[in-house]
């Protein structure tokens, strides 16, 4: 999303072009490379920080997670990271009606959040140039995914896609899928299998033995 919640609590990208602030503690700040499609981001890994409402109305904390410290502005060209105990590590944000956050250092004044090319996010005098957008992260839950007999084949987990390898002379039972703890909703596109949680869960493939019939070849009359 390029909008927000009107307290603004949660954890959040903030991200400009491809380009997504991930916390470090240089003046530059580590950036993480994203795909955004259709306003959409389809890369997060673990780059998400978080923004809290400060002491002032209007006025918020961005908490850099990766390594538990505040973003502080320093000069107008450089931030570093402080303690949860710094006074002067408020920023005020407001989002324009193309979804751009403008991110302001409430400790000293114009002093806006901003990509330098492809290098880091920095602070500078100016509110022009490549302003960041603000993407509200998607709720994270963990996938266990489980085969209902090894000998019948075996399943491997990448993200939320379950790629199921049934055993020579076994395939999917019916259902071929059970999820059997959490809440859960599964695809199944051959031997693939996408599943998206509301919940931390569990979901088991089902194999079984592919089944075996006689055939019986009798002669005819004459």
């Amino acid at each position: 999303v390029t909008s927000a919640p009107s307290d603004w609590s949660g954890e959040y990208l903030i991200v400009a072009g491809t380009s997504a602030l991930s916390g470090g503690t240089s003046s530059w700040g580590s950036i993480t490379a994203v795909t955004v499609s259709n306003n959409k981001i389809s890369t997060t890994a673990n780059i998400s920080v978080t923004i809290s409402k400060g002491g002032t109305s209007g006025t918020y904390y961005i908490y850099m997670n990766s390594n538990s410290k505040y973003l502080k502005e320093v000069t107008k060209n450089d931030f570093a990271t402080a303690d949860a105990s710094s006074t002067d590590t408020e920023w005020k944000i407001s989002l324009s009606n193309t979804g751009n956050a403008q991110i302001e250092c409430a400790s000293a004044t114009a002093r806006y959040l901003r990509l330098n090319g492809t290098s880091g996010f920095r602070c500078y005098t100016s509110n022009t140039g490549t302003l960041p957008k603000l993407y509200k992260k998607a709720a994270s839950y963990t996938i266990t995914a489980q085969s209902n007999n090894t000998n019948y084949g075996t399943v491997s987990l990448s993200g939320t896609t379950i790629t199921a390898s049934p055993k020579t002379g076994y395939t999917y039972a019916n259902p071929a899928y059970t999820v059997t703890s959490g809440t859960a909703i599964v695809t199944q596109n051959g031997n693939t299998f996408t599943v998206s949680p509301s919940t931390n869960c569990t979901v088991r493939i089902n194999f079984e033995a592919i089944p075996k019939y006689t055939v019986t070849l009798e002669a005819g009359p004459g």
